[in-house]
């Protein structure tokens, strides 16, 4: 096991040198506690505007807004944006266009507002709501979803040499050592989760709690991620079960 050398650094910090870390390569992996897909609450909202009624076009405006927020918060989280786990929808779709997925603000007008109108506001809802919304929700389904199928990105430039096979019964994992290069981990694989420099070459770790970032330095981060899909020599992705990633480092010492 090498031994590193640990440097806490302020997140500022930590996305200076990651911006120095080589593009084009990325360790993906499905390592957050699974949700229920945005679909099936469509189907729920679709379900509401037929029964008709208070009652079924108050389930058809609430499920239409369950289905976009499913889907919002699910990007987000790929990208560990955890900084606005609690902000309110507008503010997440400002940070996803930033980010460069469009969201248009008629999401809000026409999905989130009604909702917020008959929970709220206690207002009687519309058949003429309900239909509108559950249209923009499925509108906004398809227009994102090549991007909610995206996978993870918790590695750029993986420098751990080794491997992970199974033998029918049970993973193994091989460690092997380090190439040279610096990689960065965002490491949500142990608690506090955290973001990474592991630098083979110095013997050493600068990381900063990912619950430090704020939410600019969150946006950041989300951007060097997803920068590797814009790679303009192409990029790479691998992908492996989370065992991999916590049986590395435990072998490797980061």
């Amino acid at each position: 096991m090498k031994k590193f050398t640990l440097s806490e650094i302020p997140p500022v910090d930590l996305l200076d040198a990651a911006r120095t870390i080589r593009i084009g390569h990325v360790d993906c992996c499905d390592w957050a506690p699974r949700w229920a897909p945005a679909q099936p609450f469509l189907e729920w909202a679709h379900r509401g505007l037929e029964d008709g009624g208070g009652y079924g076009l108050s389930n058809a405006i609430g499920y239409a807004k369950q289905t976009v927020a499913c889907r919002i918060d699910g990007i987000l989280r790929s990208y560990h944006v955890r900084a606005l786990e609690r902000a309110n929808y507008p503010a997440k779709i400002d940070v996803l266009n930033e980010l460069g997925v469009s969201i248009p603000q008629i999401i809000k007008e026409l999905v989130i507002d009604p909702r917020n109108e008959v929970e709220h506001k206690y207002q009687m809802p519309t058949r003429q709501a309900a239909r509108q919304a559950i249209e923009i929700a499925e509108l906004l389904l398809r227009a994102t979803e090549a991007e909610s199928t995206r996978p993870s990105i918790v590695a750029v430039n993986w420098n751990v040499l080794g491997g992970l096979s199974w033998n029918g019964r049970q993973h193994h994992v091989t460690f092997d050592g380090f190439s040279n290069e610096p990689m960065l981990l965002i490491d949500v694989f142990d608690s506090p989760n955290s973001v990474k420099i592991v630098d083979p070459l110095r013997d050493e770790i600068r990381w900063a709690s990912l619950a430090s970032f704020d939410k600019k330095e969150a946006l950041q981060l989300a951007k060097l991620l997803r920068a590797n899909y814009a790679c303009p020599n192409g990029f790479s992705v691998s992908q492996s079960d989370p065992i991999f990633f916590r049986e590395t480092k435990r072998l490797g010492g980061f």
